[in-house]
């Protein structure tokens, strides 16, 4: 195996154990703010505040991204997230942790996220080779969604039986594990030209004129962000609060619901990481429209039977891994291109 693709799968692997420490106190947060505030209301807002800040500054990220270096930007996202997940816990040791507390630190993410997600894609285009991209895309899918069967569980166990700094402090030390590998073992390849000292905006109106001229490409790509955007807005914001309502406050019922949406998506990790390369990658977006459906079918088979519910999310899982992997492949190849 060259050793560009072996330091991609060390890297790879902490950054899924990452993860699984973002997503477990993703997980308790929820619960807990339910459990404060008995509302579907304040609990969607964690959602709502992440997300808004994100899609704003996704339109300007792209070209910031594209003139610095992706390394940096990386370390820099991921340790904005470490800090607000240590906030979190000094809070809790103090008993002067809020909701709002959870609004604020979550806006706060949303905007790294917006640069370290584009940040992310292109790095892994410089470390392995243009053949091996369904590949990376499979094992990124495998990994997410092998995540979402695994934080609920785990998160439920921890918060149960030793409260919810222990999940805090595990994200904190997966954190610490992923940034050190990071920083010192993986090396990202730059181009010259892009690691200069630019203004924030420097770019976004090439950006657009590039999409002006491309109708295809810009056709798409508002399309996929308005599907996106109202899908988080309505059924996506408030799934978890709605499941609680629902269920009794059954925390095992909302692990169970997100491990199907997880074992979904593994099906699609397998599929993609197994089979040839696909040409056309936009013929497999084509699902997007039916996520806000199966959202829906969630939610009513949360009230009609485990069985519905199981394979709505599980068949969710499997569009959105779909989807979001196809997405995270264009946009990635824009970015190089």
């Amino acid at each position: 195996m060259p050793k560009r693709e072996k330091k991609y799968i060390i890297l790879w692997v902490t950054q899924s154990i990452s993860q699984l420490g973002s997503s477990m106190t993703g997980f308790v947060l929820t619960l807990w703010a339910y459990n404060q505030t008995h509302s579907a209301f304040a609990v969607s807002l964690m959602t709502f505040c992440n997300y808004v800040p994100y899609i704003i500054l996704s339109l300007f990220a792209g070209s910031f991204v594209d003139r610095h270096s992706k390394k940096a930007i990386m370390l820099i996202a991921d340790s904005l997230a470490a800090l607000g997940t240590i906030a979190f816990f000094c809070l809790m040791i103090a008993g002067r942790l809020e909701i709002w507390h959870i609004y604020l630190v979550n806006a706060i993410v949303g905007c790294s996220n917006a640069f370290q997600q584009p940040a992310s894609s292109v790095a892994v285009f410089r470390l392995v080779p243009e053949e091996k991209l369904e590949m990376v895309s499979g094992m990124n899918s495998f990994s997410m969604n092998l995540v979402t069967i695994a934080s609920p569980v785990l998160a439920a166990f921890c918060y149960g039986v030793f409260g919810m700094g222990s999940v805090l402090l595990i994200d904190i030390v997966s954190f610490m594990a992923a940034f050190l590998v990071l920083l010192f073992l993986i090396k990202i390849e730059e181009e010259k030209d892009t690691v200069q000292k630019t203004s924030l905006f420097s770019g976004t109106t090439q950006g657009w004129q590039f999409l002006w001229k491309n109708r295809g490409l810009l056709v798409m790509m508002l399309t996929m962000a308005a599907i996106n955007f109202f899908s988080r807005l309505t059924y996506e914001n408030i799934l978890s609060p709605m499941i609680l309502a629902r269920s009794g406050e059954n925390n095992m019922v909302l692990g169970l619901v997100n491990a199907a949406m997880g074992i979904g998506g593994i099906a699609d990790g397998i599929i993609v990481t197994m089979k040839k390369e696909t040409k056309n990658r936009v013929r497999m977006m084509s699902g997007a429209p039916i996520v806000p459906i199966l959202e829906k079918l969630v939610g009513t088979g949360v009230g009609s039977g485990m069985a519905c519910m199981f394979l709505c999310t599980g068949t969710l899982g499997f569009i959105i891994s779909c989807v979001s992997y196809k997405n995270k492949d264009i946009q990635a190849l824009n970015e190089i291109e």
